[in-house]
């Protein structure tokens, strides 16, 4: 099982995110954030996956995308940092490039949906088969200000999901969705 990271195991950038998650495990945090934002998504109905609070924000619809390109992104620099590949230089996506790349055009709602679901099972499945003392190894990230472990960036990538939930519940979704 892999545990919570130290905190010199990642830039202070993180630590928001990390604070979100309250399970004790990332296999359970992974697991139990999958459940919460896919049993969220669902209930989103059509007349509310294209709407934007504000011009120049994404729709419903791009943050479940962003979700899934930053999480593929994640996975990778955590993979990378866990096999102890220090040649490998990585930096942090941008989020605006990736996501006008996806193409929405022709997607269903439950067709992006699935591609969550796999993607986290695939994320899930790597984190339950890394040892935690390679989860703990630290990657040759750019522009990172200090360490950044496997567990880190898989930590993070749960407090990402729960944030991102927090700002639809809270400036995309009416009053009465979100009671449901």
């Amino acid at each position: 099982m892999i545990h919570k990271p130290l905190s010199i195991e990642y830039n202070q950038y993180y630590q928001p995110y990390i604070a979100l998650v309250t399970e004790d495990t990332l296999q359970e945090a992974l697991a139990c954030n999958a459940e919460e934002l896919i049993s969220f998504f669902k209930k989103i109905p059509p007349s509310q996956q294209d709407y934007r609070y504000e011009e120049g924000k994404w729709t419903v619809k791009e943050v479940l995308l962003h979700l899934i390109e930053l999480e593929r992104y994640m996975v990778f620099k955590a993979w990378v940092t866990a096999r102890g590949d220090q040649a490998t230089v990585l930096g942090h996506p941008d989020r605006e490039l990736y996501l006008s790349q996806a193409s929405m055009t022709n997607r269903s709602w439950e067709n992006i949906l699935e591609e969550f679901r796999v993607v986290r099972a695939a994320t899930l499945i790597l984190f339950e088969n890394m040892q935690e003392k390679h989860s703990q190894r630290i990657g040759n990230h750019v522009r990172q200000a200090h360490a950044l472990s496997a567990r880190a960036i898989g930590f993070s990538i749960v407090g990402h999901g729960r944030h991102h939930l927090n700002v639809l519940k809270e400036k995309y979704l009416h009053k009465e969705f979100n009671a449901g």
